[in-house]
């Protein structure tokens, strides 16, 4: 059952921002209008945004270059380049508001963008078909912890001094001076800019121990993956030579491919005995594993990677 006052906090924290400027409401608008034409809509963009769109919908994600909205919407279809182009100006909304030096937006970024290769890299092992939608959810998984920094600065500051004063991880600060977390608040704000429920979802449950049990039904899979991948984020490092973390699904293309086939041998011996859902978080679980054992191991080595095998159904 949820506690009220810890909702009603939260809320209370999401009606009181000014979130959204008046010509970013115009464009949101603008995206939303079923007659919209994307030629007209693209030229109303700032740049920054533009930019963003772009590389999100780029060749690292879909396999090919993305150089213009009318392609991007080809390749991704309108639904999936809506949330892009939301995610989008959302983030450059927020980013705008920051006037603190103690938000570190470049590590920012490279979160995100490393939690969104290695999710892509998950959807690949896994074919799973809402490869865009997870990609979003991956960038925008954090956006709670950019919109304290840009829209609540001192409440940002006290986080960060009981966290070192106390050693406390950044879920327990933030519910002793927040009453809810990053995660929460990030999941409400999507919300409130219509995000689909699934994606709001899976940013508000990403920090959540992969130990705790949650359904591997297909409502639950995109939770499930990002979870996972923001996991294995946190506990990697980027390959020696990589600048752009969105360049690596592209680099490990070949490995990539080695993993999708070792983990369609796995699902197609055992889903007749158990079902798609009973293997699903084995299957996860595996593409973890060879991914991780991927970007740790060296060139030379994922030009023959061995095979990793876990028994997890």
């Amino acid at each position: 059952m949820p506690d009220t006052t810890h909702l009603a906090t939260l809320t209370a924290t999401i009606d009181n921002l000014p979130l959204i400027n008046d010509q970013t409401m115009a464009l949101l608008k603008l995206i939303d209008d079923p007659d919209s034409n994307f030629k007209i809509l693209i030229t109303r963009l700032p740049p920054e945004v533009t930019i963003r769109f772009l590389k999100m919908a780029n060749s690292s994600v879909y396999g090919r270059q993305v150089n213009d909205i009318n392609h991007a919407l080809r390749i991704l279809g309108f639904n999936a380049m809506r949330q892009s182009l939301v995610s989008s100006l959302i983030m450059d909304q927020f980013e705008k508001k920051l006037a603190t030096s103690q938000f570190n937006l470049d590590k920012f970024h490279r979160h995100a963008s490393f939690s969104a290769s290695i999710a892509t890299m998950l959807a690949r092992a896994l074919d799973y078909e809402k490869t865009a939608e997870l990609f979003t959810a991956a960038m925008m998984h954090n956006v709670g912890k950019l919109v304290i920094a840009a829209y609540l600065p001192d409440i940002s500051r006290q986080i960060s001094d009981l966290k070192r004063s106390e050693k406390l991880n950044a879920l327990t600060a933030e519910r002793r001076v927040l009453g809810y977390t990053h995660a929460e608040l990030g999941a409400a704000v999507l919300a409130r800019f219509n995000i689909p429920e699934e994606l709001c979802r899976a940013v508000r449950r990403h920090e959540m121990d992969m130990e705790i049990e949650t359904p591997a039904d297909e409502e639950h899979q995109l939770e499930l993956i990002l979870r996972a991948a923001v996991h294995l984020a946190d506990r990697l490092t980027l390959p020696q030579g990589i600048e752009d973390p969105l360049e690596l699904v592209a680099i490990f293309e070949e490995p990539l491919d080695v993993i999708r086939g070792n983990i369609r041998e796995r699902r197609r011996l055992d889903i007749l005995d158990h079902g798609y859902e009973k293997i699903f978080s084995g299957l996860l679980a595996e593409s973890c594993d060879r991914i991780e054992a991927m970007l740790t191991r060296s060139p030379e080595e994922n030009t023959h990677p061995d095979p990793v095998s876990r028994d997890r159904t």
